[in-house]
């Protein structure tokens, strides 16, 4: 190949090694039969560049009829494994021109990599796929304050991370939760008792007690209007804005109850015996985790969403514990009037 009158010629060639081959047909979800970086430069002159070479279905291709993810992640695959080991590698926004299936398949092979050559990755990322196939203990949002920065650890998803990110620039008020199955209980409970309150807050679940405390401090000296709605096993806090739902256990145990379930049953009819057989998929748990192992089984036995069996097991609970709902709803309202 000639350009402005150089010769461009192949300087070296280096095969892909099997492994490599195999994560790049994992994350694509493609087969590459073979491969091979090419090094390419001037016959005359210091200046040179790689290009790869694949083998898929017979045909083999280069750069200029690849796709746009498909040459990032050739490339960026390539370069991870020829790094040494125990490497710190940055990544800003991998996800960019890769389809949601790949990116999920990149998250994965990230978390190999690390594992298997002690690499620390950081990365940046917008992408629902990618940050929810790592694992919360690998997640962090970082929130742009007025003055400085706050890092939220274990973010439970993108959705939370993008609510927490934006409610400073917006007028919501901020209700923080522990988890997913607090913020569909205060969800329904605000549904019965207060629905302009509902349409007027933000409900977030951020990871653990600790995580509603501290954030609750952080938003609040902030100018935001935000109160915490922790789990009843600690306790409230109203002198630090940290409310407790009802009860004395998680809300899934309260919904799961014996007694709450029978209740249930003129609420959806045969509830109680699709419970007996839900069972089975908590068996060796207790507390909350037995109830959150059978939660979606239950929904499962009953053909419906687990929403709609959230919102008839609280109807049930609600019958009986109105008043000590209505309670925490107008403790969250002082609460966020109070700056």
């Amino acid at each position: 190949m000639h350009v402005f009158r150089s010769q461009i010629e192949i300087k070296a060639s280096a095969k892909f090694d099997p492994p490599l081959l195999n994560s790049i047909s994992k994350v694509l979800g493609v087969p590459y039969l073979d491969g091979t970086m090419h090094t390419v430069g001037f016959e005359v002159g210091p200046w040179t560049d790689d290009l790869p070479l694949v083998n898929r279905g017979g045909y083999g291709y280069a750069e200029p009829h690849m796709g746009a993810g498909e040459q990032k992640v050739i490339r960026m695959m390539r370069a991870i494994e020829a790094l040494p080991a125990r490497a710190l590698i940055l990544l800003e926004e991998p996800e960019i021109t890769l389809h949601p299936d790949a990116q999920r398949g990149l998250a994965w092979y990230l978390m190999n990599v690390a594992r298997r050559k002690g690499h620390q990755i950081v990365l940046s990322t917008h992408s629902a796929e990618l940050f929810e196939t790592l694992p919360e203990e690998a997640r962090v949002l970082v929130v742009r304050r007025k003055v400085g920065v706050d890092v939220i650890p274990r973010v439970p998803f993108i959705t939370a991370a993008r609510e927490l990110s934006s409610v400073v620039r917006t007028n919501k008020d901020l209700i923080l939760v522990e988890d997913v199955m607090a913020q569909g209980f205060l969800t329904d409970i605000l549904e019965r008792c207060d629905r302009a309150m509902l349409r007027n807050t933000c409900i977030v679940p951020v990871g653990n007690t600790h995580e509603v405390y501290q954030l609750v401090q952080t938003f609040r000296g902030e100018g935001v209007r935000a109160v915490g709605v922790r789990d009843p096993d600690i306790g409230p806090a109203p002198e630090k804005h940290v409310f407790s739902l009802p009860g004395n256990c998680a809300p899934e145990e309260l919904m799961l109850a014996e007694e709450n379930v029978a209740a249930a049953d003129g609420l959806l009819n045969g509830v109680s015996e699709a419970f007996d057989r839900a069972k089975v998929a908590g068996v060796g748990l207790v507390g909350s985790k037995f109830a959150k192992k059978v939660f979606p089984v239950l929904a499962e036995e009953l053909g419906i969403e687990v929403w709609k069996l959230r919102d008839r097991l609280t109807s049930a609970w609600f019958g009986k514990n109105g008043d000590e709902a209505r309670q925490l709803v107008a403790a969250i309202k002082a609460g966020l009037a109070n700056e």
